[in-house]
């Protein structure tokens, strides 16, 4: 028997990871075989009782824990762990997927980049696998962690539900010829570069009046910007899950206009939504540019988004149904815990 043990991280919006785990796990090896258990979180009480079954289990059993966030709790109990395991001889196996590996200069203070670098770099000594979920995390990971121990892994999320997005196409198709919705959903910094998004949608309001709904739905964290000027409705502060979902259903254009970027979660909750995506031309997006449905431009050239505007705005609904199914269809080769199921194999040791 496996035990598995998926550790929930503080931050919410990525619990998608452990929650798709959880059912591509079961799906390729089957109740029989692992026995799954959710940590919400982990502290002295879930430390002593990790420790206790790793002494208890027997030989022939596995002891499994993932981990999907990087924080300094988990360092502890991942070196008490190996301590223990050292002497008593145990079959344990620790995962982490390392979503932010290093951060680039100037993205974060000094204080917070070596922060995170130190406690990456003494996670992955303790680890058996850390899965990395794209090129660019694969570039920053490699500089300081063995390369027998990565494994790539797009990010993945749970499918949405298949009659939702039916009706909601609907309802999209039904109002694209007279309104397009564009939105920029989630936590904004600088890094993500909300600025660009006021832009698009001046650059929108000038060119097609009276011919789109702006969204900005979220958390600014170290930016104070006026939405109301540019005519954009602003729902301030954390968005929950159910609010994420129907902005998310009623949005025909997402944009995600960051400047620095490891990998987005954002866009692949976007395409499981079948939405359009428009993108900042940076590294991290460009494994995107053969898909209709994402438009990646440079956010600081005016004509770029212009003639991006008028691509979306020239297509029939014909043609938007037709980069609504293939966003889907994209996510669910690449992000869905069917694509994840295809990895466990090269993960799990």
């Amino acid at each position: 028997m496996n035990y598995i043990h998926l550790v929930y991280p503080k931050n919410p919006n990525l619990k998608h990871s452990p929650s798709t785990f959880a059912e591509a796990l079961v799906r390729e090896f089957g109740l029989n075989q692992v026995q799954i258990e959710k940590v919400s979180k982990i502290n002295l009480a879930t430390s002593i009782r990790l420790i206790k079954q790793l002494i208890r289990i027997d030989n022939q059993d596995t002891i499994s824990l993932f981990f999907f966030s990087t924080q300094t709790e988990y360092i502890l109990l991942m070196f008490a762990l190996r301590c223990i395991n050292l002497v008593m001889r145990k079959n344990l196996k620790i995962y982490h997927q390392m979503h932010e590996p290093r951060y680039d200069p100037g993205r974060a203070s000094l204080k917070i980049s070596l922060l995170l670098y130190w406690s990456n770099w003494l996670i992955a000594s303790f680890t058996d696998r850390v899965i990395l979920s794209s090129e660019q995390a694969l570039i920053r990971g490699r500089t300081f962690i063995p390369n027998k121990k990565i494994v790539q892994i797009n990010l993945t999320f749970p499918p949405n539900d298949r009659q939702e997005l039916i009706k909601s196409l609907v309802d999209l198709k039904s109002s694209w010829t007279k309104t397009k919705t564009i939105s920029l959903i989630g936590i904004a910094a600088k890094d993500k570069n909300p600025e660009g998004f006021i832009s698009l949608i001046d650059i929108a309001n000038l060119e097609y009046p009276d011919q789109i709904q702006a969204i900005r739905a979220g958390w600014d964290k170290d930016v104070k910007l006026d939405y109301h000027h540019s005519n954009i409705v602003h729902f301030s502060g954390y968005i929950t899950d159910d609010a994420k979902k129907f902005l998310s259903l009623l949005t025909h254009i997402i944009v995600i206009p960051y400047h620095a970027s490891t990998q987005s979660g954002v866009v692949v909750e976007s395409l499981s939504y079948g939405k359009i995506v428009i993108v900042n031309d940076i590294p991290a997006f460009q494994h995107l540019r053969d898909l209709a449905s994402v438009f990646i431009v440079d956010f600081t050239n005016k004509e770029q988004i212009s003639k991006c505007l008028h691509e979306i705005f020239s297509m029939s609904v014909d043609e938007y149904e037709k980069c609504y199914w293939e966003s889907i269809k994209y996510f669910e080769s690449h992000n869905s815990h069917l694509y994840l199921q295809t990895k466990l194999d090269e993960l799990i040791v």
